[in-house]
């Protein structure tokens, strides 16, 4: 037994619509997940055609609110499996946009299942213009029926209700007006036409007081971090919300509110600071206990914080903490700080101007880093840095070095794999090669024993004990850095494609295996470095535009106010403005971390246009100085560039195979400063 959706006659005699539809038919039909209502496909009989659906059985969600609020428990259970759905769905790039309670059914077994998940987009045809309301996704999908447009307006995002571009938030914000709906069995928006319901939306927050009396503050907080009107202040990722549940019903009693965690509620405040902002969290005898216990239980409470650094430099120069979880390295302001937590200010470590790749020393005394072809050791109490060793050769995208407690200094590079150099002196020798055809390798980080995690260019994670090299972590189209192990007996990493953040998984030391699951611990953080004594503390920088994280535009004025620009959350790279202010020419990761490609994207019109397509890594596109053209490098092809407009073919610019990224062009257009 199946269920028919019957496509209406003007929509399945439209070929181009109806060819769109095919094709989005076919990746919801990839949805293969228990809380998620199956696509089988599309089916015809003479002119009628028809969407073949699981038959699922049950009343829906609505039905079931329409009887009154729901037990605090049993809509948590319910909202538990709506995530469950909703994440997996994410992960492929699915968005739902019409996510509702008629769309929720619960099986007599008391499964939930979401159902037309993503069918709103497959049925709106081309995008309709921002100013046409009208024409927004959930409208057109629920205009057929008379009273249903109300209701599905009642769940729009502040940014449908614009007509702006959507993403997984957007579906976050309709998670959180029906888990508000469930236990209040009152709308979060209400009104009495469409006009009505979408100004309350857009201006108006939903009346809390009909929340339960007794309802947990951690569930009125995640629900107003699910409310946030401005999307870039929402919850980031729906396996956020899922583990919060999962906590909350592993044990109400534990107290994690904003008061326990300083600066949950204060995000908006400095969110803007990013750029500068170092986040040290979860200091405890555990880590985020997503991960470190299954189920997932806060065994003691856990502490976040957050450290403002002015011009805080990320680019080979990532933040360390030290092993016995007192101290950070970072590079700010031209040279390395040392910052000790129980103290208000940093210090500057003299001498280190020229500092990247810093590492600690396994007692947390003196801080390793490499400078001008030199790897150089300075102690955190003063003093002159010294020379351990010369290094010869590319260092590449290498992102750090690790110091082993042999006394062994591990580095990785781009011409010669990882080296090993004593901490005391001598010549560098190389332990691992690179195979034929391999690009540099990455970071570096110890496992107890003497072997060592290291990532590859191509976005793997591999082990090395001295005579076995294993890969460990490797998706297609998918990037892995920064592995860490955790003495819990986690492998703790950033993911940098799709729903990116640190993650981790359990990992067995003796089968050199992953041996479960993966969770987020942090969504969209990255650069993440774990003590290995005391409490156990997580370092890491959120928001950092990492490879694959979505990111959209805003306009900064002198005073700092923000305007979001419409351009739809993407994963960006470096960019620039043209000369007349009204285009941006941009890195975008879409088909994974290892193709990126050249777009325009034109802020008077609100419009895309992918301006390369070859299978060559294009990024840091930069104007010629009339915006005719835009010039562009890729370490995989010459530096070249292509009219603005997307006419004619990609030229090279430059023959030199040393010539990789531009840098500016002169006034008069006539030079150009490339770095090789």
């Amino acid at each position: 037994d199946v269920a028919l959706k019957i496509l209406p006659q003007q929509f399945a005699s439209d070929s181009q619509r109806m060819a769109r539809f095919q094709r989005e038919a076919e990746v919801l039909a990839s949805l293969d997940h228990p809380n998620i209502g199956q696509i089988y496909g599309i089916e015809e009989a003479g002119q009628t055609k028809a969407l073949v659906l699981q038959l699922i059985e049950g009343p829906t969600l609505a039905d079931r609110i329409a009887q009154g609020p729901i037990p605090v428990e049993e809509a948590l259970k319910i909202a538990l499996q709506i995530t469950e759905g909703m994440e997996a769905a994410h992960e492929k790039g699915i968005i739902h946009r019409d996510l509702k309670p008629a769309n929720i059914k619960i099986t007599p077994e008391g499964q939930v299942k979401i159902l037309d998940f993503g069918l709103a987009k497959a049925l709106e045809g081309e995008t309709p213009p921002a100013s046409d309301l009208s024409q927004s996704p959930t409208l057109t999908a629920a205009a057929t029926k008379a009273g249903v447009i109300l209701g599905t307006a009642a769940y729009m995002s502040p940014e449908q209700a614009r007509g702006k571009p959507t993403g997984r938030r957007t579906d976050i914000w309709a998670f959180g007006v029906v888990l508000f709906e469930m236990l209040s069995g009152k709308r979060a928006f209400e009104g009495e036409d469409v006009s009505l319901v979408l100004a309350h939306v857009l201006s108006q927050e939903p009346n809390w007081e009909k929340l339960p009396a007794d309802l947990s503050p951690r569930l009125r907080d995640l629900l107003e971090r699910c409310l946030r009107k401005d999307p870039t202040l929402r919850v980031q990722a729906i396996g956020d919300v899922r583990i919060t549940l999962l906590e909350y019903l592993a044990d109400p009693t534990v107290d994690t509110t904003a008061e326990a965690l300083p600066g949950a509620r204060v995000q908006a405040g400095w969110q803007r600071w990013l750029p500068w902002a170092l986040a040290v969290v979860f200091a405890g005898s555990t880590l985020y206990t997503a991960f470190w216990s299954q189920p997932p239980l806060l065994e003691t409470p856990v502490r976040k914080f957050e450290l403002l650094v002015p011009s805080l430099v990320l680019a080979q120069r990532p933040p360390q903490i030290s092993p016995d979880g007192t101290k950070i390295v970072y590079f700010s302001e031209g040279q390395l700080w040392i910052r000790e937590l129980d103290q208000w200010q940093p210090r500057a470590l003299d001498g280190t101007q020229d500092a990247v790749f810093p590492c600690w020393s396994p007692d947390s005394t003196l801080v390793a880093y490499l400078a001008d072809g030199r790897l150089m050791k300075v102690p955190i109490s003063g003093g002159e840095p010294q020379v351990v060793a010369a290094v010869t050769g590319s260092l590449g995208g290498s992102a750090a070095c690790t110091w082993e407690p042999n006394g062994r200094i591990l580095i990785a590079g781009t011409e010669f794999g990882l080296l090993a150099v004593s901490s005391q002196g001598g010549d560098p020798e190389e332990v691992l090669p690179q195979n034929e055809g391999e690009r540099d390798f990455h970071e570096v980080s110890q496992l107890p024993g003497g072997a060592v995690l290291f990532s590859t260019h191509e976005g793997s994670i591999e082990y090395f004990d001295g005579s076995t090299r294993k890969e460990i972590l490797k998706l297609e189209n998918e990037s892995f850095g920064w592995p860490i192990y955790s003495e819990s007996g986690y492998l703790v990493y950033h993911r940098g494609t799709t729903n990116p953040g640190i993650w981790a998984v359990p990992f067995s030391l003796s089968r050199q295996e992953i041996t479960g699951q993966p969770s987020l611990v942090v969504p969209g953080a990255a650069y993440p470095s774990l003590s290995k004594e005391g409490p156990r503390t997580l370092v890491y920088v959120p928001g950092t535009g990492g490879v694959g994280e979505q990111q959209t535009f805003v306009w900064v004025d002198r005073e700092g106010q923000e305007e979001p620009v419409a351009a739809e959350p993407r994963a960006y790279g470096e960019f620039s403005l043209s000369p007349d202010g009204t285009k941006i020419a941009v890195r975008v990761s879409v088909s994974g971390p290892e193709n990126p490609d050249v777009w325009i994207y034109d802020l008077v019109r609100d419009t895309q246009m992918r301006l390369t397509f070859d299978p060559a890594s294009e990024r840091v596109p930069i104007w010629t100085p009339d915006g005719r053209r835009v010039a562009f490098g890729s370490p995989d092809a010459p530096l070249s560039w292509k009219a603005a407009d997307g006419t004619g073919e990609v030229e090279t610019l430059v023959e030199s195979s040393r010539a990789q990224y531009p840098q500016a062009f002169s006034p008069d257009g006539t030079a150009l400063v490339f770095e090789d």
